[in-house]
């Protein structure tokens, strides 16, 4: 059975969606590729504009993400995929990190390195203090 899903979540995620598609086109319109921002913008418009249709539907996994509802199965593939994308990111930054050092320049990924490990201890910390 298909029903609709209360839109109060659902919208501040779409939004938050074209706020980092402003963002982005922004950052490119400054850097001078006004056209490539535009288009940028767009392609954010209309993902959040799928998304936000989408995740309307209760039967989808997207609607445990954009719209606050969802099952224990839901919520456990989104907290899996969550970790799955922190893990890749994370050790990209450390690959970084070290080609960085071994050319000798300027190393912005040994911060990033230092946040995330600082953020997982934080968290570990919190989470097994919860129980």
């Amino acid at each position: 059975m298909m029903r609709r899903q209360p839109a109060g979540r659902r919208v501040a995620s779409t939004t938050a969606l074209v706020a980092v598609g402003a963002a982005v086109a922004t950052a490119g319109w400054v850097g001078g590729g006004r056209w490539a921002a535009a288009a940028l913008f767009a392609v954010f418009v209309v993902a959040a504009i799928a998304a936000f249709v989408w995740s309307g539907r209760s039967d989808h996994d997207l609607a445990a993400l954009f719209g606050g509802v969802g099952d224990e199965r839901q919520r456990a593939l989104d907290s899996r995929a969550t970790a799955v994308a922190g893990l890749a990111m994370g050790g990209f930054c450390v690959v970084m990190a070290l080609v960085a050092i071994a050319r000798g320049a300027e190393n912005p990924w040994v911060l990033v390195v230092l946040v995330g490990a600082v953020a997982y201890a934080s968290a570990l910390m919190v989470l097994r203090a919860r129980g």
